[in-house]
């Protein structure tokens, strides 16, 4: 069914908001497929979705498992882990307190390439404006797998991360890496 879509111009799959471990069985199907295709997977991460423990160890593991499907991160759980604090509680929440350097996100950014992070919806924003400080390094440091997006769903819907993204400090190059390159790099576009 993946492959009818992709013949018809589709250029990813998602965002995958299924009640499993990330690391199902039946999730593994579309990964692999995702991978044959040669199209990426958006993976909405919190407590009932695309479930994983705290460290993101299953996530890790489909990383290893299929290195040709490029995976992105995106929501609560994911954003969360950009931490090294992370409690059970971030997991469907919107942490406040101050990064702690070390967190999952930047060790699989840094070491796999087919993992990326989508800065869409609260969990983006929230993840690079709760330390603005660390926020502007990180995005430096991970400009290359990082991509803009909004989650719009209605007409009309703010969209305070463009506005963040745009005053976070960060070079001109990495601003347009995450605005569009990465995505028209990823997409074939």
């Amino acid at each position: 069914m993946i492959k009818s879509y992709v013949e018809r111009g589709c250029l990813g799959f998602g965002e995958s908001l299924s009640g499993l471990w990330v690391d199902d069985k039946r999730l593994q199907k579309i990964y692999a497929a995702c991978g044959e295709l040669g199209i990426p997977i958006v993976i909405h991460m919190d407590r009932y979705r695309n479930r994983d423990h705290i460290g993101l160890p299953r996530l890790e593991r489909m990383l290893r498992q299929f290195p040709e499907t490029v995976f992105i991160g995106h929501a609560t759980h994911w954003w969360s882990e950009i931490s090294a604090d992370v409690t059970r509680e971030d997991l469907q929440g919107y942490p406040r307190r101050k990064v702690v350097p070390g967190g999952r996100v930047d060790y699989l950014l840094q070491n796999y390439p087919n993992v990326y992070g989508d800065l869409s919806a609260g969990s983006g924003d929230n993840a690079m404006t709760r330390d603005r400080e660390f926020a502007r390094s990180f995005l430096e440091r991970n400009q290359d797998k990082l991509l803009f997006g909004t989650d719009l769903v209605y007409k009309g819907q703010k969209v305070p991360n463009a506005e963040h993204l745009q005053n976070s400090g960060i070079t001109k190059e990495a601003l347009e890496k995450i605005g569009f390159k990465n995505a028209q790099r990823l997409l074939g576009l």
